[in-house]
């Protein structure tokens, strides 16, 4: 997605709007998206946040018709976790969010998310994505005669 207009994708008629609430509720999270982690908790804890997982789930968001991931396995009583862990970079970015909980095996950590941030700065990004654009679009007329 590039200024307002989805390239690509496997929902060719969504708009940007439903992208993004998609990327918030799937992949992005109510773990990462509250406030309660700052800087400072992530130093002290040596860039890794264990806790509860009540501290993450958005109470308002649980009540809706379809829920965010995390709040839906939240709410599973056959899958509850009982910890959260999440791992950051040392700019404090988000790079694996795990959940502690039991199965066949005994209680275990499991990765949830991982997340890389390959991109120095937004220029290196844009010019990625322009690429990736290019390649779209000629995938698209390509595809055109079929």
């Amino acid at each position: 997605m590039k200024d307002d207009t989805v390239y690509g994708g496997y929902k060719t008629d969504w708009d940007r709007n439903q992208y993004y609430k998609s990327a918030v509720n799937n992949e992005l999270s109510s773990v990462l998206l509250c406030k309660k982690i700052t800087t400072d908790e992530i130093k002290k804890s040596s860039y890794q946040i264990t806790s509860s997982p009540k501290r993450f789930v958005d109470d308002k968001l649980m009540k809706e018709e379809y829920p965010p991931e995390f709040e839906t396995i939240y709410l599973k009583k056959n899958r509850q976790f009982s910890k959260v862990r999440i791992s950051y970079n040392k700019e404090f970015l988000p790079t694996k969010i795990e959940w502690y909980y039991k199965d066949k095996e005994g209680l275990k950590w499991y990765t949830w998310r991982t997340y890389s941030y390959p991109f120095k700065n937004k220029s290196d990004f844009d010019k990625k994505l322009d690429e990736e654009i290019k390649t779209i679009k000629a995938i698209q007329e390509e595809n055109e005669g079929d």
